[in-house]
């Protein structure tokens, strides 16, 4: 469980850093079009892309921790 929590908390720092450069990003591409609406904008965009971001990275995790909790049972049992 220790790669777990650890990878869950390098996790949830790469998010905040993922929401922080696409928002600014999504700020700045909205602005030329809606200079009135450009952070409302750049939050929806980038709170719905940081979702994405954080599920596919909690499913890697996840796999990533059980694979390596049970490797060696699945070694000793293929190893004959």
């Amino acid at each position: 469980m220790e790669i777990f929590e650890i990878g869950i908390k390098i996790l949830l720092a790469l998010t905040a850093i993922f929401f922080l450069v696409f928002f600014y990003l999504c700020a700045l591409w909205s602005k030329p079009a809606h200079p009135e609406r450009r952070f409302r904008i750049g939050a929806m965009v980038s709170v719905m892309y940081s979702f994405v971001f954080f599920l596919a990275g909690f499913i890697l995790v996840s796999l990533i921790s059980l694979i390596l909790k049970y490797l060696p049972s699945f070694i000793k049992l293929f190893s004959l």
